[in-house]
């Protein structure tokens, strides 16, 4: 009997662990997230340096947003106009950042100031890495006036790709970035908050080639104060091969640098 027993409990468990295997992978979400957070870092700086709010204005408010190593250079003669943020070929410590270290060019060119309707700005980088990864970036960004709360809003397409040692992720997005916080005063930049909704869902493959589509399910939050900038709202990866979708929780505004992510009822914290 105890054998008979033993027998059934044996069955039972394999026909669960067969059933329901744990599902904890998450490469394409951290993938996800590294790639949308570093494009919109590299951006900042770039937006900053056009808004005046770079390391020129050596503010401790700004936190010196740039360090001294990174070179700016700012063409006003040509059209459209074109930044250069240069840091260089060594490798400049962003300490008053995020504590990471740069290296390369981010390029942009502009029509017009970024607060005005109408105004493209169309960036790249060359040879830029984060930290020992690189990131092959181009971004579009177009406004499109005010809403009828009177907020600044943005089309935003980008393409982002990182190479790592154990492979390049690469990540396609175009979405609308609305400016929720900081909008009247367009030359700091510290206190800038945006939300993030889609046009169509982003697409991407993660280091290991695995492709899934995100969609987002609430508004993201991106804030400018907190050095992992995705703070709040939710995304849904639909990861190749996986039944089960990942969900995203960004949190809810706080600066903590962590996200949650949850697989078919198990949550997961993941630190930035």
């Amino acid at each position: 009997m105890l054998l008979a027993l033993f027998s059934v409990a044996l069955l039972t468990s394999c026909k669960k662990d067969k059933d329901d295997p744990e599902d904890n992978d998450t490469v394409a979400v951290e993938d996800q997230s590294h790639a949308e957070t570093e494009a919109g870092k590299a951006y900042e700086a770039v937006d900053r340096t056009l808004r005046g709010s770079s390391n020129k204005t050596g503010e401790e408010s700004e936190g010196r947003f740039l360090p001294d190593c990174a070179v700016v250079t700012v063409d006003t003669l040509s059209m459209p106009r074109q930044v250069t943020i240069d840091f260089g070929t060594t490798g400049c410590v962003c300490s008053n950042w995020d504590g990471k270290t740069r290296k390369g060019k981010i390029i942009a060119t502009y029509t017009g100031k970024y607060t005005e309707t109408g105004t493209i700005i169309t960036w790249r980088t060359e040879n830029y890495f984060v930290n020992d990864n690189e990131h092959r970036i181009s971004k579009t960004v177009e406004n499109k006036g005010k809403n009828q709360a009177g907020q600044p809003y943005f089309n935003i397409t980008v393409a982002n790709s990182i190479v790592t040692p154990s492979g390049t992720a690469t990540w396609q997005s175009a979405r609308v970035r609305t400016w929720t916080k900081g909008y009247d005063t367009p030359n700091t930049g510290w206190d800038d908050e945006y939300t993030i909704s889609e046009v169509t869902p982003a697409t991407g493959k993660n280091r290991k080639g695995v492709g899934y589509i995100v969609r987002i399910t609430k508004p993201i939050m991106w804030k400018a104060s907190c050095a992992f900038k995705l703070v709040g709202g939710e995304l849904e990866l639909t990861v190749e091969g996986k039944t089960d979708k990942r969900t995203v929780n960004y949190g809810s505004g706080n600066c903590d640098r962590q996200y949650q992510v949850t697989i078919k009822g198990r949550t997961y914290t993941i630190r930035w």
